[in-house]
């Protein structure tokens, strides 16, 4: 639920015309999607990370904020084929905590965005996202902590129940 807020939030500030969150885990990533014409957020699990192709395996591999517009030819052109065909910028900042790469925030923009003004990104929004990548990034390490921290007291709760249960039956 924080995760889709915050999908909707990236929307409307950077008047995008589609944000997207990738989450990692291992060599497979799940994808959340909100595209403000369409209603709900498009959920897309256990895709496979290509270390060597799209923005996801960049932001894998070299794990810094990416700028992206269609006028910059090449360096645009290796991404088209994982974007949509009205985007003409995009903005992505890899979710890292101390070293540990968790996913990416990704917002795009179209020549059309929401209200039909070009929407070509620049090193301020670039520097804002990266700012909120670091807030995510510190909020997904704690969840994750306390998610292992709820499993560990489950899990010696059973062992302490089992060792009850053992005791009393020598009794």
């Amino acid at each position: 639920e924080v995760l889709e807020a915050v999908l909707r939030q990236l929307t409307g500030v950077f008047n995008a015309a589609g944000c997207a969150i990738l989450m990692a885990e291992g060599d497979h990533a799940d994808l959340m999607v909100h595209v403000p014409e369409e209603e709900g957020i498009k959920h897309i699990a256990n895709l496979k990370i290509d270390g060597d192709r799209g923005i996801l395996g960049y932001m894998v591999r070299e794990r810094r904020p990416l700028l992206l517009h269609e006028d910059d030819g090449e360096n645009f052109d290796r991404f088209r084929s994982f974007l949509s065909s009205d985007i003409s910028s995009a903005i992505s900042a890899p979710l890292v905590f101390k070293d540990e790469f968790l996913g990416t925030l990704l917002v795009m923009g179209s020549p059309r965005a929401q209200q039909r003004v070009e929407r070509q990104y620049g090193k301020g929004e670039l520097d804002l996202l990266v700012t909120v990548a670091s807030q995510v990034s510190q909020a997904l390490a704690k969840a994750r902590l306390f998610e292992r921290s709820q499993r560990q007291v489950a899990e010696l709760s059973l062992i302490n129940e089992l060792g009850k249960a053992i005791n009393s039956s020598l009794d």
